[in-house]
């Protein structure tokens, strides 16, 4: 079934300007030197010998038997006499022609075809013959287009004159010149069959709407005829379920004719591929990032996150393997062009890094990533939520609170959003309200007087603070002053302790006893 889907694909498909975005030249695998030679002469030098580019499909292809094949179509082309040709009329001239390529070059016909077998035992199909036409046409300088159906291709020599159909693949009635009478008769037929509507057939001539409807098959070049001959071999790697060989030779066709069915073709192969990959090597992350490219051809920003949460799962989370995750991580977004999709990506990977450590109870190592998620999406809670737990686990066991202080304060400027959750201000308020009692214990009254400001400065309701430090450092601050003879500050450091912790016992047991 999936067979018949490819085919259907490549049958009702119709060419369109391709993105030169979605493949690169850099992109290719050759699959022979003498191939990767001809593309460079011809994408980097721009010299078009597509003699050269239609033997290099033939993966066994090298300089040597190139030579040979080279060698033997000059030959034969030498044989056929242009003197004598050249004294023919136009139909007759290329008539013979036809017949003297047919009988030099071509023996028989085949369905599926590689354009070297011209060379080696004269097997041929459209797409080669028609190649071979083209080149020798061009040799002698006979004007000519080549026409594209659905499946299968022909030639219109003289095209802005006589308009010759050369139909390769025929070699008895394959030379076909339009009569007067043969036009009306296709005129005719068009019009009472309402293909051609009343008012165009008073409006344009005979000779107007047979070249209209009858030569109606969209025009394409040598260049694109190798795209094709490269679509061909793509379908048949198809048939050989060599889905891999079939990407890379849709790539290359997609460089020679950027048609709609080339892009549909390469989208669902490169589907197809990643969908059965375990992401087991380094070339699946790049015909990964290869799909990605094709976002205005079915490809969502959703299918490139979901194929890398499968990455995640696979390497990270079902075998623990973080080398290879991070590997496979640096190797997709430097292969990203869209920036929007390699922040989702960059987002998802340092979270579940990050998720991993912390749930390994490796709260340390897990904030780097946190704080990078973070910093992708600051307003994502999750994110935000695991990164200010991962910074409580990290302090928890820490004995120095100024250390803890220091922490907390980096955190908050380099992150300032981190001051509106609650549970990151709850904490560095606590470690002001621990750091004042602790002043206040060993008699740095200065100190205990800045982080009680700090305490009242950053104080609000909705946070978690715990009463007994409150009632703890107000009561020992209201000592300090009452032993200094500061009644009045004292009683009044009790009332505003009070007002953060009402009810507060110490508290108002200290207020009883200064009144």
């Amino acid at each position: 079934m999936k067979k018949i889907f490819y085919f259907l694909l490549f049958i009702t498909a119709f060419p369109a300007t391709g993105q030169d975005s979605l493949v690169f030249f850099n992109d290719l695998n050759f699959s022979s030197e003498f191939e990767a030679y001809a593309f460079d002469e011809y994408f980097k030098h721009g010299r078009q010998n597509y003699l050269a580019l239609f033997l290099a499909a033939n993966p066994d292809m090298k300089k040597s038997l190139f030579d040979k094949y080279d060698a033997t179509y000059r030959s034969r082309i030498n044989n056929i006499d242009i003197a004598r040709l050249s004294k023919k009329k136009t139909e007759k001239k290329i008539k013979s022609l036809y017949e003297d390529v047919h009988e030099q070059f071509l023996t028989k016909y085949e369905t599926q075809n590689d354009f070297s077998s011209i060379f080696s035992n004269g097997y041929y199909n459209c797409v080669s013959a028609s190649a071979l036409y083209g080149i020798i046409f061009s040799e002698f300088d006979i004007p000519y287009i080549i026409k594209e159906k659905p499946t299968h291709v022909y030639l219109i020599a003289y095209p802005g004159s006589e308009k010759i159909l050369v139909e390769s693949t025929d070699p008895s009635g394959g030379f076909v010149t339009s009569s007067d009478r043969f036009k009306e008769a296709f005129v005719e037929q068009m019009t009472n069959a309402k293909l051609i509507s009343a008012e165009e057939a008073k409006s344009k001539s005979v000779n107007q709407l047979f070249d209209e409807y009858y030569f109606s098959d969209p025009d394409i070049t040598l260049k694109e005829l190798v795209g094709i001959q490269y679509t061909n071999h793509a379908l048949y790697a198809l048939e050989n379920n060599d889905f891999k060989k079939a990407h890379q030779l849709l790539e290359k066709a997609y460089l020679f004719y950027p048609a709609d069915r080339v892009i549909t073709l390469l989208t669902a192969v490169n589907i197809d591929i990643i969908q059965k990959s375990d992401y087991a090597e380094p070339e699946d992350i790049v015909l990964l990032a290869k799909l990605a490219r094709f976002t205005e051809h079915g490809i969502s920003h959703d299918m490139i996150i979901g194929e890398f949460s499968r990455i995640n799962n696979t390497h990270l989370i079902n075998k623990g393997d973080a080398a290879t995750y991070e590997k496979y991580y640096d190797q997709l977004v430097s292969l990203l062009d869209d920036a929007e999709l390699k922040h989702s990506i960059s987002y998802l990977y340092n979270y579940e890094r990050g998720r991993v450590l912390y749930n390994q109870g490796k709260y340390d190592e897990s904030l780097p990533f946190f704080t990078q998620a973070y910093e992708l999406k600051p307003d994502n809670l999750e994110v935000n939520n695991a990164m200010v737990s991962a910074i409580a686990q990290s302090l928890r066991f820490e004995s120095n609170n100024n250390l803890i202080i220091e922490k907390l304060e980096g955190f908050g400027k380099k992150h300032p959003k981190l001051m509106d959750n609650n549970v990151f201000k709850s904490m560095l308020v606590n470690s002001y309200l621990i750091q004042c009692g602790q002043s206040y214990d060993l008699q740095n009254i200065n100190e205990a007087s800045k982080y009680r400001n700090l305490f009242e400065e950053h104080y609000s309701r909705d946070l978690n603070i715990n009463a007994a430090n409150i009632g703890r450092v107000y009561s020992l601050a209201a000592v300090y002053y009452f032993r200094k003879g500061h009644t009045a500050k004292a009683s009044n450091l009790i009332s505003k302790g009070l007002e953060y912790a009402p009810g507060n016992y110490e508290l108002l047991m200290r207020q009883k006893m200064i009144r």
